[in-house]
C-alpha cells in the first residue's frame, strides 16, 4: 500500500513538471515570435517614402567671364528625404554648361541653371550672366620691311611692304614719316608706304608704332632721271585754299602747287562747276552770283586734281563776325627742311569774315605759306594766324632742331651755363674784396 502511494506521488510530480516545461517553452516561443515581428514592422515603416519639398541654391545670381567656372551647391529639405538625387540643366549650353553643380562659362550671354529632383516637382534656378573676356594686349615688338635701302630716280615711286612682329600683335597701327636731311628741298614723300621721289638728294623714311618705341628706317637716295628728255609727270596738286567765302563782285586768286617741282608739263586746267556763281581763269576767281560752286584744277590729261569749295554771298547779306580761330596744333617740333601743315577752323562756321593771314615771328627759323610751316633754321618761332583787321588770332609755337635723334626735342648749351656761372662767381668775389678794402 505504501509503495502504491509513493508511485502515485511520483507520477503526479512528473506530470506537473512536463506541463510546466511545456508552458515555459510556449511562453518562449511567443516571446520569440514577437521579437521576430518587430524588425519586419520596422522595415515596413522604413519603406514609407519621405519626399523632397524644397531645394535651395547658395547663389541665385551669378556673373562670370568667358572661361571661368563656379560651383553651385544645393541644399535639400527635408534633410532626411528618401530620394536625394538631383538633376542639373542649363537653358543654353553654348553660354553656360553645368555638371553636378559645376558651372562653366562658355560664351558671352545669359542662361539659367536649373536643379530639380528626379520627378521635376521641386526645383531652383540661378541666373547666369557671362561677360566677354577682354582680349590680351600683345604689343608690337618689331617692324620688318622688304627694303632697308632704296635708290630711286626723280619721278619714281616705290612701295615699301611692312610686316608687324609678332604676327598676333594686337597693336596694328603703323605711321610713316620722312626726314629730308639738312636740305630745304623736299626729296621724297611717303603715303601708306608708297615713296615718291621728287628731287635729287637723300632722305630717311621711317615706319613706327604710335609711341615710336618700335621704329624701322629706310635710307633713300634719289638720282636725276637718266634721260633729261624723259617726261616727269605731275603726281600731286595742292590747292592753297580748299574753301573760300566771297561776296558778289569780289575776286580771289587760288594757287595750285605742283609736285614734283620738276614736272615736265606744268600746264594746268581750271574749271568752275557753276559759272553763274563763280568764274575762274588761271586761278583767278570772280564771284558773280549767290550760291556755292567748286573750282577744280587738273593737269593736262585730267588724272590729277585739287578742289576749292566756293561760297558766294550777296553784298547785302548780314555780316557774321569771326569770334575765334582754332588751329589743329599749338606747338610743334621740326627738323631743318621738314614741313608741317597747320589747319585753321573759323568759329562760327558761317562767319562772313573768312579772310585770314599767316605770319612767322622769325622766318629764319620757320616760314609759313597758307598754313604750311617750313623749317628753315635752328631755333624757335611763333606762327600766327589773324583775320583781316587782326582782332582775332591764334598761334603755334615752333621749335626747329638739326638733331638726328628723333626723340630729343630740345637741348641745353652747357658751355654757356658754365661761363655764366664763372662770371657770377668772379663778380661776387670782386664785390667781397672791395668790401674788405673799405673796412
Amino acid at each position: 500500500m505504501k509503495k502504491y502511494v509513493i508511485s502515485i506521488l511520483l507520477f503526479l510530480v512528473f506530470f506537473l513538471n512536463i506541463n510546466f516545461v511545456s508552458a515555459e517553452d510556449e511562453k518562449i516561443l511567443i516571446i520569440d515570435s514577437k521579437q521576430e515581428q518587430q524588425p519586419e514592422q520596422q522595415e515596413q515603416q522604413q519603406q514609407t517614402e519621405i519626399k523632397m519639398t524644397r531645394i535651395i541654391l547658395n547663389k541665385t545670381i551669378l556673373s562670370l567671364t568667358e572661361g571661368d567656372t563656379e560651383i553651385l551647391s544645393a541644399t535639400i529639405q527635408p534633410e532626411n528625404a528618401t530620394n536625394k538625387d538631383l538633376i542639373w540643366s542649363s537653358s543654353n549650353v553654348n553660354i553656360a554648361k553645368v555638371e553636378n553643380g559645376k558651372v562653366t562659362a562658355k560664351n558671352a550671354g545669359t542662361a539659367k541653371i536649373k536643379v530639380s529632383n528626379k520627378d521635376n516637382t521641386v526645383s531652383a534656378e540661378c541666373n547666369v550672366t557671362v561677360m566677354e573676356k577682354a582680349p590680351v594686349e600683345i604689343p608690337m615688338k618689331k617692324i620688318e620691311v622688304n627694303k632697308l635701302t632704296l635708290k630711286m630716280k626723280v619721278g619714281d615711286k616705290e612701295t615699301i611692304v611692312a610686316k608687324i612682329l609678332p604676327e598676333n600683335a594686337t597693336e596694328k597701327d603703323i605711321f610713316w614719316s620722312v626726314t629730308n636731311g639738312k636740305s630745304k628741298i623736299k626729296v621724297v614723300t611717303v603715303e601708306n608706304g608708297t615713296i615718291t621721289a621728287l628731287n635729287k638728294g637723300t632722305a630717311v623714311v621711317s615706319v613706327s608704332n604710335k609711341s615710336k618705341k618700335v621704329i624701322t628706317k629706310i635710307s633713300v637716295t634719289v638720282l636725276e632721271a637718266d634721260n633729261k628728255n624723259e617726261e616727269v609727270k605731275i603726281t600731286k596738286l595742292n590747292m592753297n585754299k580748299p574753301s573760300l567765302n566771297l561776296k558778289i563782285g569780289e575776286k580771289e586768286t587760288l594757287i595750285a602747287s605742283i609736285l614734283p617741282s620738276n614736272a615736265t608739263n606744268k600746264e594746268l586746267i581750271w574749271t568752275s562747276s557753276d559759272t553763274s556763281i563763280v568764274t575762274v581763269e588761271n586761278g583767278k576767281v570772280s564771284a558773280v552770283g549767290k550760291g556755292e560752286a567748286i573750282i577744280t584744277v587738273t593737269n593736262k590729261d585730267g588724272t590729277i586734281e585739287a578742289k576749292s569749295n566756293i561760297k558766294v554771298l550777296e553784298v547785302s547779306d548780314e555780316e557774321i563776325p569771326l569770334k575765334k580761330i582754332v588751329i589743329n596744333r599749338t606747338e610743334m617740333s621740326l627738323y631743318v627742311g621738314n614741313e608741317q601743315l597747320l589747319v585753321a577752323s573759323l568759329i562760327p562756321g558761317n562767319t562772313t569774315d573768312t579772310e585770314v593771314y599767316w605770319s612767322s615771328s622769325n622766318e629764319k627759323v620757320a616760314k609759313v605759306e597758307e598754313g604750311r610751316v617750313i623749317a628753315t633754321g635752328i631755333g624757335g618761332a611763333v606762327i600766327t594766324i589773324t583775320n583781316k583787321d587782326k582782332t582775332v588770332s591764334a598761334t603755334c609755337d615752333v621749335i626747329v632742331t638739326d638733331l638726328l635723334d628723333e626723340d630729343r626735342e630740345s637741348f641745353i648749351d652747357f658751355d654757356f651755363i658754365k661761363i655764366l656761372a664763372i662770371g657770377i662767381g668772379v663778380l661776387l668775389l670782386f664785390g667781397f674784396l672791395i668790401k674788405i678794402g673799405k673796412n
